[in-house]
């Protein structure tokens, strides 16, 4: 496969509505969208405040003579979020810019030849700065050249295929390239909220919390979050996403 006749694009109107089609049979249908309601679902995520300043963008493969192509090869989604990291050993956090990736998908037709790899490969060099990524290879054409992004520090993907495949979209190629996505074991936490008694109809001592409330809400989360995250140092390298950029609305 000549990779170098193929390139990333942050995808126009036309090609976002054609991924969300793309997917809708495989991800919508199940969840009891029709598929117009399915685009509208993302064509309304897009507008929201959180999306604002490319936080939110579809990419896709293409092939380079036809880069406005609504047959895509492949394509997936970022979210860029206001994230903290701290080196090593060190108590002292930083502001920093990561990354979520999601919704990577291949059309039916297009499955088999490694064209989301490729994409993913691509994107590694969309939104890490090169002082953090091998060269890009001279047999992949020429680097993506995206104005306002290479800017990640770290990015997430959250796999629903294992945790083998997006290790192989790796950062670079041969000798000195570097695995892609790896898995890291997390820590969920379930605050399991018991049904009040029909008799307890006091509000004393309880507050409601609305969609106006949000923000105040994501504030001081913001805060004991950085709080936290100072406390204590150890050898490994350590991050955390802060719910900043009305991320609870989404």
């Amino acid at each position: 496969m000549d990779y170098s006749q193929l390139i990333v694009v942050q995808c126009n109107g036309l090609q976002k509505i054609q991924t969300r089609k793309n997917h809708y049979k495989q991800w919508g249908a199940p969840l009891g969208f029709d598929e117009q309601g399915w685009v509208d679902r993302f064509t309304t995520l897009e507008q929201d405040k959180w999306a604002e300043g490319d936080r939110y963008v579809t990419w896709a493969l293409v092939c380079k003579d036809d880069p406005n192509s609504t047959d895509m090869l492949a394509h997936c989604e970022t979210f860029r979020r206001i994230s903290l990291a701290k080196e090593p050993g060190s108590n002292d956090a930083k502001d920093v810019t990561s990354y979520g990736i999601a919704s990577v998908f291949t059309p039916p037709s297009n499955r088999g030849k490694g064209y989301a790899r490729q994409l993913l490969r691509l994107i590694h060099y969309v939104i890490a700065p090169s002082s953090l990524l091998p060269p890009f290879p001279t047999h992949w054409g020429s680097a993506p050249q995206i104005a306002g992004f290479r800017d990640a520090e770290f990015s997430v993907l959250y796999s629903g295929v294992g945790d083998k495949y997006y290790a192989t979209c790796r950062r670079g190629d041969g000798l000195s390239s570097e695995a892609g996505w790896i898995r890291q074991n997390i820590t969920l936490r379930t605050w399991d909220v018991t049904a009040a008694p029909e008799a307890a109809s006091s509000e004393a001592g309880w507050e409601w919390l609305g969609h106006d409330s949000l923000s105040d809400l994501e504030a001081s989360t913001d805060r004991e979050m950085r709080k936290a995250f100072g406390n204590d140092a150890d050898g490994s390298y350590q991050f955390a996403i802060l719910p900043t950029w009305c991320i609870q609305e989404i």
